[in-house]
């Protein structure tokens, strides 16, 4: 019976359990999101299955038709069926019928055309998409309805998803635990398993610091220079997804050392070149001035300029009144921002990801020199609050009407790839560059790996019955 107890401890100690069980559960929630969830019930799905479209027919760059339209021809359904589960999103009582479904189900593609408005997911890359239109190309070999459509194209975007974060994981397995406690967060799961950007976006952050922090423990020259070049075009993919996330492309920066300065520079320079090869190439062409009725991004920038203090004041005030509100969306705020879980499931899982967080900060053993070790961690914090105050600004300036004392727009899974920077703070306080012992070798080290394992495995089954037991209420 010792002997059962102590090989299972040590196969659930092990790293390579942990991401299997990872890309297990990633698949079945996934599976059950997409099942649970109706037709374009994820915030902005309609924008974002129409430009799913717009790609797969090979149209990588919008069409814009005036100064404050741009869209996409698509066929005349589209917009159809995507009007046909109009009735759920912010009305609770509402559920999904018969007739619903039938006259979802009913529609096929025609071979006309019409111009559809795309006004906030025409400028995102064809990088975002990938799975999504794997899955829509996949439907159009199978003569699928929109209706199939969508679904191939949800399920597309799901094993994408998770194939790029499993690879991810295999990369950095001294970032593995607290990237595996941000990629299976219930909002994380909805995003992966909907024709949103967002869940690919999570993939490649995920994949561009795994790449990062490869290239830094490294020896090989060549593997080297392979890793911060992907992890340098990850990080710009997820750049061009959305502008102010242009200065996470500083993180390989941090490891700057007068025997990597080669590497740091050619991972910034990649997401550079593909940051603005998408913006020059893809945004400038198409982006509009069509706003929210009293913004105006050049008037804001007037306001800010003559009164900058207002902008801070602003910022911390937002911050202040939409705390809880954003915590909440980061966790899992599903459908249209309108599925609320109750207050324990939201009390869980932030202790979850503190626990979380401090087992995995502390398993960092201290640097040499703790000069250079603080000097990196306060560049990690700038890094992280500079990203975010550029969110709220970027948000100020096109999405608040103009001297608005709040930022409107903002809500909180735009912080997920943020915070998955903080799966650098240990390698950035580690005393070589070389790997430690994934596995230690104390029987009491093995068993605190395992209860760490455990608990994230038992957090995976947890999702999965919150997600069945709301999504099911809420919409069925």
């Amino acid at each position: 019976m010792h002997k059962i107890y102590i090989s299972t401890i040590i196969k659930l100690a092990k790293y390579k359990t942990l991401i299997t069980f990872y890309a297990i559960f990633s698949i079945i929630n996934g599976l059950l999101c997409i099942t649970l969830t109706p037709p374009f019930q994820v915030a902005d799905e309609p924008n974002h299955f129409m430009r799913v479209l717009q790609i797969a027919q090979g149209n990588l760059v919008g069409i814009r038709q005036s100064k404050t339209e741009s869209g996409a021809l698509l066929p005349m359904t589209a917009p159809m069926f995507a009007a046909s589960f109009n009735k759920l999103p912010f009305a609770p009582q509402e559920k999904v019928t018969a007739d619903m479904l039938v006259k979802a189900m009913s529609l096929r593609w025609p071979s006309s055309l019409t111009f559809v408005s795309l006004p906030n997911t025409v400028i995102y890359p064809p990088t975002s998409y990938v799975g999504a239109v794997t899955g829509v190309l996949w439907a159009h070999t199978l003569h699928a309805t929109p209706f199939g459509t969508l679904y191939l194209a949800r399920i597309g975007n799901l094993v994408i998803n998770v194939g790029v974060s499993v690879c991810a994981l295999l990369l950095s397995p001294e970032a593995g635990l607290f990237l595996v406690a941000i990629l299976i967060l219930p909002m994380s799961i909805s995003l992966m398993a909907s024709c949103s950007q967002d869940g690919m976006v999570l993939a490649l952050m995920a994949l561009g610091i795994a790449c990062t922090l490869r290239w830094f423990r490294e020896h090989n020259e060549k593997k080297r220079f392979v890793f911060a070049c992907v992890g340098g075009i990850s990080l710009g993919c997820v750049a061009a997804a959305k502008a102010p996330y242009i200065i996470m492309v500083c993180a390989p920066l941090l490891f700057l050392n007068r025997h990597n300065i080669r590497y740091a520079l050619t991972s910034c320079f990649n997401s550079v070149i593909v940051f603005s090869v998408w913006f020059f190439w893809g945004i400038r062409p198409t982006i509009t001035t069509s706003a929210p009725d009293g913004a105006s991004a050049s008037e804001q920038f007037i306001f800010i300029v003559h009164h900058p203090i207002q902008l801070i004041e602003a910022f911390f005030r937002t911050i202040y009144k939409s705390e809880k509100y954003f915590s909440q969306q980061f966790i899992g705020v599903l459908g249209w921002l309108d599925l609320h879980f109750p207050a324990f499931v939201y009390m869980l899982v932030k202790i979850f990801l503190i626990f979380i967080t401090l087992t995995f900060l502390l398993s960092a053993k201290g640097f040499s020199n703790k000069k250079l070790s603080n000097l990196r961690i306060s560049g990690l914090i700038i890094l992280i609050l500079s990203t975010i105050f550029g969110i709220f600004t970027s948000l100020y300036l096109t999405w608040t009407p103009v001297g608005r004392p709040v930022i409107e727009g903002v809500q909180g899974r735009y912080f997920l790839p943020v915070v998955m920077l903080v799966a650098l703070a240990p390698s950035l306080i580690k005393n070589t560059q070389d790997t430690q012992k994934l596995l230690p070798t104390k029987i009491y080290e093995i068993q605190k790996k395992a209860a760490v394992n455990l608990s994230v495995i038992i957090f995976m089954l947890f999702c999965y019955f919150t997600l069945y037991l709301y999504l099911l209420n809420r919409y069925w």
